[in-house]
């Protein structure tokens, strides 16, 4: 078998991300739905409430996979098209995007969540632009090979649409876990049937695809000699902006009266018993939310969430936090009449944190509301009225209560005023 074989093979097997998601969700214990959940939910370490993915190591194990059956069917299969940069940048993109699953795989999101979100969208961005740049370059090839091309482009322009739809946190009636999944999906599918297609043989020799041969119908033997050279210096100069180093500086001196520092006690050493003293994770921060007594730490020899505690203890966190990813982000609001700060989490519900309370609860019935209606968006604060309303995507709002969400507007007040939804409140 040649190398290039193995690469197709490679790329064929990429089906296997599909089984390993199906068994994960198998074994995951509480309500999922491939509408409202995120695919990285399945990889999660911890159990939250009574959410739990029990077979997380093998969403972590697919994922692992999928990025070296990716990433290595690029590297075999370059021979097989043609030299020139279109190509060798389109079959660049779609190796390194398998990089980026690898990371997800290696970093859970609630293990290392800045490393998992980085290349979650190091993949869905690269993946997809290489997919839709390879199809551009086969439109220009001869007539037998523009229906594949047109299939590549078809299926970047899917992917890339759904990742505009996530930046700008749109579910267009899909969900925040369908919208992911338009992202995810379509380029494995198309990578494995690229495979495929590569290793029956395309018009112009058998087992061998014409792809890579010249108008003339030449073989540009080039390509052997430069492939590996061009791809190596490809893959480097992409991931140069994403290489950081890490330093810690020497303390400097400071007036008396500018800050006072005071030394935590460590946490219980159960988590690991060579465990030193209690450190920050390189690429994590402390994530700060009003109405919070204490900041939440992810500690970088300790599992879990931790906060510290009136006697300056760190202690675990095992709360509802609201903050689930990246797009959760900044969707919280304080009430100044109550001090009670009100949360939306992407994909979910609506939480409250009251005053004193060290947790976040999440409101009853606020996750069904948003499989019924769609994402939340706010919380949007209304002092004169003493109000805070949430509104779905489908253009229901809700009033913030106790321990329950009310309608806003009824019916007949939003037929009164003309309007069919109410998306923000201003």
């Amino acid at each position: 078998m040649k190398l290039p074989e193995a690469g197709a093979i490679l790329w064929m097997c990429c089906l296997q991300y599909f089984a390993g998601e199906a068994i994960a969700i198998l074994g995951f214990r509480g309500f999922y739905s491939l509408r409202t959940i995120f695919i990285s939910d399945l990889g999660a370490v911890e159990c939250v409430a009574n959410l739990c993915s029990r077979w997380h190591a093998m969403m972590n194990a697919s994922f692992l996979l999928q990025g070296c059956l990716i990433a290595g069917g690029a590297f075999l299969t370059r021979p097989w098209f043609p030299s020139g940069w279109p190509w060798t940048l389109a079959i660049g993109l779609i190796g390194a995007s398998g990089l980026g699953v690898f990371v997800v795989g290696l970093a859970p999101e609630d293990v290392t969540p800045g490393w998992h979100y980085l290349g979650a969208a190091e993949n869905f961005l690269f993946c997809n632009a290489g997919a839709a740049l390879l199809g551009i370059a086969m439109l220009w090839r001869p007539p037998a090979y523009r229906p594949a091309g047109a299939l590549a482009l078809l299926t970047g322009l899917v992917g890339l649409s759904g990742l505009a739809c996530i930046a700008a946190r749109l579910d267009v009636g899909l969900g925040p876990g369908g919208v992911e999944r338009l992202t995810a999906y379509p380029f494995p599918i198309w990578i494995s049937g690229v495979g495929a297609w590569l290793l029956r043989g395309r018009p112009g020799g058998p087992r061998s695809p014409a792809i890579a041969a010249d108008p003339r119908g030449r073989r540009d033997t080039t390509i052997h000699r430069t492939g590996v050279v061009r791809f190596a210096m490809l893959a480097t100069a992409l991931g140069g902006p994403c290489s950081a180093a890490v330093a810690e500086e020497k303390p400097t001196s400071a007036p008396a009266s500018a800050i006072c520092i005071v030394p935590l006690s460590p946490p219980s050493r159960d988590a690991r018993a060579d465990a030193s003293a209690p450190k920050m994770k390189q690429d994590a921060t402390p994530e700060v939310l009003p109405g919070m007594p204490s900041p939440l730490l992810t500690l970088q020899d300790f599992p879990g969430r931790w906060i510290i505690d009136a006697d300056r203890r760190l202690v675990p966190y095992d709360g509802f936090w609201p903050v689930h990813s990246y797009l959760d982000k900044g969707d919280q609001a304080r009430e100044s009449w109550s001090s009670q700060t009100v949360a939306i989490t992407y994909g979910g519900g609506v939480s409250v944190l009251r005053p004193g309370a060290a947790r976040f609860e999440e409101i009853s019935g606020s996750h069904e509301v948003a499989r019924e209606h769609g994402a939340f968006s706010g919380p949007f604060v209304l002092p004169h009225r003493k109000e805070t309303v949430v509104t779905a995507s489908d253009g229901a709002a809700y009033r913030v209560e106790d321990k329950t969400l009310v309608p806003w507007m009824s019916p007949q007040d939003l037929e009164r005023h003309g309007v069919a939804g109410v998306s923000r409140v201003f």
